[in-house]
């Protein structure tokens, strides 16, 4: 929540990727500071951005992007955090859950999903003539640095949620080897 209220609005998607990569990189270092001094400690596993954009710019006309960096749940209060992401987000009643999976509403993207329904409606009241909005998310493991790929039942939840949006053009991105292991 922190991270989202306090990320600027409307900036491009490659200023929106620069913040969440060194934010990643900041967060890296002193997390792992403090998991070598608290061993037992539960750190996030995973980091990831989402940003929102009207499809098209026109010159001249007012124009609102906006972002969200989430965190997947841990700690004691991991199973309060998925029930507080199913209250916000009701379509993770309709994602089951997988073998070897993580209980959907865990993962970092869910955190981020959470922020949506508000995030669109600010997009298109702050972008003049929006038909179409752009949603960009991309995940990192926290600790190692590397992209992560959404989980399947990720992939169902964003499925489910554009089936509300149907105006939302929503795409995966993973930084390349070079960005993300800064």
């Amino acid at each position: 929540m922190i991270l989202t209220r306090s990320l600027p609005h409307n900036q491009s998607f490659k200023q929106y990727l620069h913040i969440f990569l060194l934010i990643a990189l900041c967060l890296r270092h002193t997390l792992s500071t403090i998991k070598r001094r608290l061993p037992t400690i539960e750190i996030p596993a995973t980091i990831s951005l989402l940003v929102l954009v009207p499809s098209r710019k026109k010159p001249g006309k007012p124009f609102c992007s906006l972002a969200s960096i989430g965190f997947s749940a841990c700690g004691r209060e991991r199973k309060d955090i998925i029930n507080d992401r199913k209250q916000i987000i009701p379509e993770l009643g309709n994602v089951e859950l997988r073998n070897g999976h993580p209980t959907p509403g865990n993962c970092s993207e869910v955190d981020n999903l959470c922020h949506l329904d508000e995030f669109v409606s600010l997009v298109r009241a702050g972008s003049e003539e929006c038909k179409r909005i752009v949603a960009v998310t991309s995940t990192l493991n926290l600790m190692k640095g590397n992209a992560e790929n959404n989980c399947p039942a990720c992939w169902k939840l964003i499925k489910l949620v554009r089936q509300k949006h149907k105006f939302l053009h929503t795409f995966v991105i993973a930084p390349g080897e070079s960005s993300a292991g800064i």
